[in-house]
């Protein structure tokens, strides 16, 4: 996978990633992603870079989700904070990942078994 530092919004509708790379073609990892397409978000924690948080992404698509420039995204992410900020940090943005969710759920995901 590949590792960029940037920096990570979250709004109200999507998760914004922006980019400090400042080499040519830098804004190829720029995204903008749908709250949609968030299909699960997970706080972790490895012994080799610590904690993240992980997000699993899908828009209904094989391969990866698409933002909205029809951009294809992988399937999954991990996002880890600042080097020196830790698990604190990873549980605002879990909160902030977990906020999105709630605002904007997902109706018609019906799989046929009665459940809701």
């Amino acid at each position: 996978g590949t590792t960029t530092q940037g920096h990570l919004f979250v709004t109200t509708r999507r998760i914004l990633f922006l980019s400090t790379d400042i080499s040519e073609g830098s804004s190829q990892h720029d995204a903008a992603i749908d709250a949609g397409c968030v299909v699960l978000h997970a706080l972790s924690e490895c012994e080799e870079r610590g904690w993240h948080v992980y997000c699993q992404l899908d828009d209904g698509s094989t391969g990866g989700g698409a933002d909205g420039n029809g951009t294809v995204m992988p399937d999954e992410a991990y996002v880890y904070p600042a080097s020196d900020q830790g698990k604190d940090a990873c549980q605002k943005l879990f909160d902030a990942f977990s906020a999105l969710a709630s605002l904007n759920p997902i109706y018609g995901d019906d799989d046929g078994d009665g459940g809701g």
